[in-house]
């Protein structure tokens, strides 16, 4: 089934469809998400997201919840964590393994989206948060939010 694109109905170019199958909507988020990052002015993203994909996985997972969020998705959590004394974190929407920055390990798929995923069944898992900018110090949320209004305008229709 296609889904159809249509602006603004929840907040940011949602994706609308009579797809039962929640996993195609989130593989398209996630899409549309991280074209947005890569073609976002390295300038106007904050901390981590400059070195994107490399070593941005919390901040970049913090900001792709945010828009799941606003996209109808509120079953997520932000799991953090590692192997061989590295951290690494993605989330869990839905019970889906969504990682966005898998390509900063030896995938050849820039991103996972998955009902099963057996390399993050390896990993080590520290905690499991729900991910929420406001969680964060004024400061922080500050440029959280200024690197999430900059993704967002690239967003393609």
């Amino acid at each position: 089934m296609v889904a159809k694109t249509v602006g603004h109905p929840l907040k940011h170019n949602a994706v609308i469809s009579n797809m039962t199958n929640k996993l195609d909507l989130i593989k398209i988020l996630v899409a549309k998400f991280r074209l947005a990052i890569e073609q976002t002015d390295k300038n106007k993203l904050t901390g981590s997201c400059i070195n994107f994909p490399n070593g941005s996985c919390d901040d970049v997972s913090i900001l792709l919840a945010k828009y799941l969020m606003e996209n109808g998705f509120f079953d997520i959590n932000l799991i953090k964590g590692g192997f061989d004394n590295k951290s690494h974190n993605w989330l869990e929407v839905e019970n889906y393994v969504v990682d966005i920055t898998a390509d900063q390990f030896e995938f050849t798929e820039s991103y996972i989206v998955a009902s099963n995923s057996d390399w993050h069944n390896q990993l080590i898992i520290h905690s499991r948060i729900k991910p929420n900018i406001d969680n964060y110090d004024n400061h922080t949320r500050h440029l959280f939010l200024e690197a999430y209004d900059a993704i967002i305008n690239n967003l393609s229709n």
